[in-house]
């Protein structure tokens, strides 16, 4: 828990300062990049991105599609921001039947006062991306600032948030998430869980037949369930932990500071 809260500090200033900076803004100047490269089901994509947000979904082509946007919010002038997104390379490399992105700028060119100055100005550069992936594709992200939504996967996610919410629906394999601060909303999943975060609710959303075993605890919150479990705890920890419909794979849910609830879908 004393890790939780730590990271939680830290992650909220992070978060401050991304708002501020974005409230400081002139109008944004953006660059869009896409590209398709074939990727058989049973592969693994892997992405690194500072800022901004990443979009995946599962569909039945043999190959992936990316779709990204570089963004500059805040700036003074517009023909150096525009130079900086110009030089900024979204990287992508493939082997064997794995791809990795990564956005840099390239190592042999250095840049000039001007641009290294904005480069290293608060939060200045933003990339969202738009992917559509074999669903039988592992994932592994890691986002600084930005939210993360999947769906319609059968591979495994693995994602590290700094700041960001993560929004996850109809997944079959195994779930390992965490972010220090931001909510946590999962639907209909099937596989292992293991979700936390510093600040932030969760909302887990299974069908009345789940048969999973559920850890959950809240150190500053409410645990809401609409399955036969008793919650256990004080007046502010909470806790449960159980079976639901006879067992199966384990969910681990876990909130610094937040409430949990776990529902019922519709039927």
């Amino acid at each position: 828990m004393k890790n939780i809260i730590c990271r939680v500090n830290l992650q909220l200033i992070l978060g401050i300062a991304f708002c501020c900076s974005t409230l400081l803004a002139s109008e944004p100047i953006q660059d869009e990049f896409r590209k398709e490269i074939p990727l058989e089901p049973g592969g693994s994509l892997s992405l690194e991105n500072g800022i901004g947000s990443i979009k995946v979904t599962g569909w039945d082509e043999h190959k992936v599609q990316i779709v990204a946007v570089k963004k500059v919010r805040k700036y003074e002038n517009r023909e150096e921001a525009q130079e900086l997104l110009d030089r900024l390379v979204i990287e992508i490399k493939k082997s064997d039947n794995n791809v990795m992105i990564k956005a840099h700028f390239p190592k042999e060119i250095d840049l000039p006062g001007n641009l290294s100055d904005l480069a290293k100005n608060s939060n200045p550069l933003e990339i969202s991306y738009q992917i559509k992936l074999p669903r039988h594709t592992d994932l592994v992200l890691e986002i600084g600032v930005g939210d993360l939504e999947a769906s319609g996967l059968e591979g495994d996610i693995e994602a590290d948030l700094g700041v960001g919410a993560i929004y996850i629906e109809k997944v079959n394999g195994s779930i390992e998430v965490e972010t220090g601060v931001g909510k946590i909303h999962l639907s209909l999943v099937s596989g292992p869980v293991n979700a936390t975060t510093g600040v932030g609710e969760i909302i887990l959303t299974l069908p009345s037949e789940a048969a999973v075993d559920l850890k959950a605890s809240s150190g500053m919150g409410n645990i809401d369930l609409d399955f036969p479990l008793e919650v256990k705890g004080g007046l502010m920890s909470k806790a449960v932990q159980g079976e639901i419909n006879g067992g199966g794979p384990l969910i681990s849910l876990e909130t610094g500071v937040g409430e949990m609830k776990l529902r019922k879908a519709s039927e």
